[in-house]
């Protein structure tokens, strides 16, 4: 073979390992997370879910009127109870995110 010196030098390569194995600790410790996260989250869906749908049938027995027509004047009201939150949680997470990688782009400058 001719002498080609392919070696990088240890400083570069120290430095590489070390950032990769921070990251690796850090993507560990987010999935770490999200895992805590996953049976509280389950669990408060699954209890969203009944509640709502027994206040569905409790507002379904007093809503029919002497027509047999029922009205639905509390159904938007209890749509508007279930997306809400959902809705806020939604934004409050896209406004952290990107809060979150603005500062890292600014850290990175």
């Amino acid at each position: 073979m001719s002498g080609l010196n392919t070696a990088a030098p240890a400083t570069t390569v120290n430095r590489t390992h070390r950032v990769v194995r921070e990251r690796a600790r850090t993507l560990q410790a987010n999935r770490s997370r999200m895992r805590g996260l996953m049976l509280p989250l389950l669990l408060s869906s699954a209890l969203m879910i009944m509640l709502f749908s027994a206040f569905w049938v409790m507002l379904d027995q007093y809503e029919i009127v002497a027509s047999e027509t029922p009205e639905h004047t509390h159904h938007f009201f209890l749509l508007l109870l279930w997306f809400l939150p959902v809705s806020v949680a939604m934004l409050a997470m896209v406004w952290y995110r990107r809060a979150r990688n603005q500062s890292d782009a600014e850290a990175a400058r």
